[in-house]
């Protein structure tokens, strides 16, 4: 559960870092792929470690919530 709270923050930890969009670090941690990664890997690789899976499932539900929201980070090439 902690996992999961944890990768929950890490897109507003990313602001708080002081990046910004439209920067590439900020833009890796909003989008899906890498949670999407992680669990796909987890469910049919050979890792067994259940808060890895858990911190995946958090910060891919902290995505949803923003775009949700409509917090979606800025594309360089695609200005709202």
């Amino acid at each position: 559960m902690a996992a999961a709270l944890a990768f929950f923050a890490l897109p507003d930890l990313a602001r708080l870092a002081g990046l910004r969009a439209p920067g590439l670090l900020y833009q890796a941690v909003h989008r899906v792929w890498i949670p999407l990664v992680v669990l796909v890997v987890y469910s049919f690789g050979p890792i067994v470690w259940p808060p890895l899976f858990t911190a995946a499932l958090g910060w891919l539900a902290r995505i949803a919530v923003n775009r949700v929201v409509s917090h979606t980070p800025l594309a360089i090439d695609n200005p709202r």
